[in-house]
């Protein structure tokens, strides 16, 4: 979902390959719906997250896509 890319602007991209590259296989088009999923899905992986050190991947995740939401 491009989370981990290093120029990564909070978008949750979900049409990816298998290696993580986007792909424009149906549309480019992202909504609002899979946005708020995506964000949702890293707050259950930071409420889950067994190891501390593992939950500030997560909260990043959920700050930056929320912070894109709202920003577009």
């Amino acid at each position: 979902m491009g989370t981990y890319s290093p120029t990564w602007d909070g978008l949750f991209r979900t049409n990816l390959d298998r290696q993580f590259n986007p792909t424009h296989y149906y549309t480019d088009d992202q909504t609002i719906i899979s946005q708020s999923r995506a964000i949702y899905i890293n707050v259950e992986g930071y409420r889950s997250a067994t190891a501390a050190a593992d939950r500030p991947r997560f909260r990043d995740a959920v700050q930056k896509g929320a912070d894109y939401l709202l920003g577009h």
